[in-house]
């Protein structure tokens, strides 16, 4: 199972060297290992990089269907704290990319609640103002949208990794 951890790394050193064919077949043998140790942390999240790769390699029905197959356990509560705000994170970013607003905006709803049953979790409520910001924007309400982005700004200096190793350049991937 520890395999399947290691094989994040890898995966994201792929991403962030634009080697997405490479970075896909990393994140199925991820998602394999979750399958075979039945561990949800490794299924969801791999499902989740092999949907966007999917949709970065122009197949955005295949990309969404596993994108969403991730969400599933993550609606149920069976992911960890970490992975769960980062396949939220990369499900919203992912509809914001393809341009569906209204699937953004439900998913940024269920983030903010998520992160809301989270007592003391500070990684992605910075993240989660950002996301809302972004869909009050898009949809006028630019006012609320300025009071997100304040509220984001406020509490991203209150994480101890401001720049995780899950972005580059400050960009979540």
């Amino acid at each position: 199972m520890e395999r399947g951890y290691v094989l994040i790394h890898v995966m994201y050193r792929h991403i962030f060297a634009g080697e997405f064919a490479t970075a896909h077949e990393v994140a199925e043998q991820i998602t394999s290992y979750g399958h075979r140790y039945r561990d949800p942390d490794l299924i969801a999240l791999g499902l989740s990089s092999q949907g966007r790769l999917l949709l970065y390699a122009g197949r955005v029905p295949d990309g969404l269907a596993l994108l969403d197959e991730s969400m599933v356990g993550v609606a149920a509560g069976e992911i960890s704290t970490i992975f769960a705000g980062n396949i939220y994170c990369s499900m919203i970013e992912t509809c914001q990319e393809i341009a569906d607003f209204d699937r953004a905006a439900r998913w940024t709803t269920a983030l903010t609640t998520w992160c809301a049953g989270q007592p003391g979790l500070v990684p992605f409520t910075g993240q989660c103002a950002v996301h809302r910001g972004q869909i009050m924007r898009s949809q006028g309400a630019f006012d609320e949208a300025l009071t997100e982005f304040d509220l984001s700004v406020q509490r991203y200096p209150r994480r101890p990794d401001a720049r995780s190793s899950w972005c580059r350049d400050g960009r979540a991937w």
